[in-house]
């Protein structure tokens, strides 16, 4: 046995102090491999590491192909939500200020004339969405932030931190922890990660918020519709819509933009996966179906959170 000095972390954050280690011999249906077995410090169930599956040849390739094909049906079925964004069937939102805060009014940012182009394109795709309106006057202005996306697309942002942020009243919704998400998912098996299209931009805000959170750009002002990305009370709201929304389904957890389904089986999974796309159908939500993941697993859920599935499926042509 070798003596190692390192500490091993479980999901929850809680530390494991690592005794020792030692190489084995495994057997496992005719494959044999020397593999690395480490000693924990305290009680706890024995784990086989991901480390053991290629070298002992463990696959579950073929379970995943079944619920993937499985899961593409289901998808058809609800292909409305995937459609392109429109807006949420729900009461406008509101944002609580302080009165006595003056209302702030920045000039528009200089824009390099490159880059003009591809703001005018992502500003005109945004008034078509019903997201923005352009507006002659406006008593709250916010400059924006031009984001480079993966695509080579710019995403456009308000930098509401020198203007709402400066006034608005604070929202402790609590958001999810990660003992929340498991506890939530525990005795999963099958798991499904659903990733919200321009989330916080699907929900509607009445005509006081729309006016706080005008935008000012090289073409002027533009109102804001719906609700937008950089207000501090934002994820709050966000957070608290989607968990009344989804509120009773079992083994079903929204994180902000991204909501976990589980299942025991792939029978229970896909009923709650049913259940989940009849709420968006109704509530008029989309989704973007090219980061509809799918997984199996009883030990690698948190994943959901952290990358795509292999089995995800390919983009939408």
């Amino acid at each position: 046995m070798h003596a190692d000095s390192g500490v091993l972390k479980q999901w929850s954050q809680a530390t494991l102090e690592v005794k020792g280690r030692i190489f084995v011999e495994v057997l496992f249906k005719g494959t044999q491999n020397t593999l690395p077995l480490f000693v924990i410090g305290g009680q706890g169930t024995s784990l086989l590491g991901r480390d053991w599956f290629d070298a002992l040849g463990i696959s579950v390739e073929g379970v995943h192909r079944v619920q993937f094909q499985a899961m593409e049906e289901i998808l058809t079925e609800y292909a409305e939500v995937f459609q392109d964004i429109g807006v949420c069937r729900m009461p406008s939102i509101s944002i609580d200020i302080d009165s006595t805060v003056t209302p702030r009014f920045f000039k528009a940012r200089p824009v390099p004339f490159a880059l003009r182009p591809q703001l005018d394109e992502e500003l005109d795709k945004l008034v078509a969405q019903g997201i923005f309106e352009p507006v002659r006057h406006a008593k709250w202005a916010t400059p924006i932030v031009a984001v480079a996306k993966k695509d080579g697309g710019l995403r456009i942002c308000g930098d509401y931190r020198c203007t709402v942020n400066t006034a608005v009243k604070p929202d402790v919704y609590p958001i999810p922890t990660a003992s929340d998400l498991f506890s939530k998912l525990a005795g999963g098996v099958v798991f499904t990660k659903l990733d919200l299209k321009q989330a916080y931009q699907q929900l509607p805000l009445d005509d006081e918020a729309a006016d706080l959170l005008t935008i000012n750009t090289h073409r002027g002002l533009f109102r804001a519709r719906r609700l937008q990305f950089g207000v501090s009370t934002a994820v709050s709201i966000f957070q608290r819509f989607m968990d009344t929304l989804l509120a009773g389904i079992p083994g079903v957890q929204p994180y902000l933009d991204d909501i976990l389904i589980s299942g025991k089986t792939v029978e229970e999974h896909n009923a709650r996966l049913r259940v989940v796309l009849k709420c968006f159908a109704e509530a008029g939500l989309r989704l973007k179906k090219r980061k509809v993941s799918l997984q199996r697993t009883k030990w690698n859920s948190w994943d959901l959170m952290a990358r795509k599935s292999p089995f995800a499926l390919p983009p939408e042509q």
